[in-house]
């Protein structure tokens, strides 16, 4: 099974090395640069997961609440991920109390995010590919 991930981040170094490695793990993956962009693309797809930043406006934005939240009501069985520079307490209490899954705080490493991709799908009951399993030769040197 190609499990598909919607990746959302207005820095695009950090989408798309996130893309690259999750696609070579073996994960189907789109990318969206802003809020628009990722509840188009959640509309269209069915996403087995998504990894969203919290704020991609600017100080004190909070789309990526709105983001996970519009996800939950489309696909209430995605797994969800929100990534913030801006970890606190008080912002993952807000993320659990959207329906989000888990809370990382930036920077975390590419492996450690497949490795978290991999546990909620697994609990979700997914057979999803292992990150251990990640082909090196599709991986850029940021991995």
């Amino acid at each position: 099974m190609n499990f598909r991930i919607l990746l959302v981040d207005d820095n695009r170094a950090i989408l798309f090395a996130m893309q690259d490695y999750l696609a070579a793990a073996g994960y189907q993956v789109d990318c969206a640069c802003d809020q628009k962009e990722a509840e188009s693309l959640l509309n269209r797809y069915a996403y087995a997961a998504l990894i969203t930043d919290l704020r991609l406006t600017g100080s004190g934005s909070t789309e990526g609440f709105d983001i996970a939240r519009y996800a939950l009501e489309r696909h209430p069985s995605i797994c969800t991920i929100l990534l913030t520079a801006h970890d606190s307490l008080e912002i993952r209490k807000a993320a659990y109390e959207h329906g989000i899954d888990l809370c990382l705080g930036k920077p975390t490493p590419l492996h450690e995010i497949g490795e978290r991709v991999w546990d909620l799908l697994r609990v979700s009951g997914a057979d999803a590919p292992d990150p251990n399993h990640v082909d090196a030769t599709l991986v850029g040197a940021n991995a």
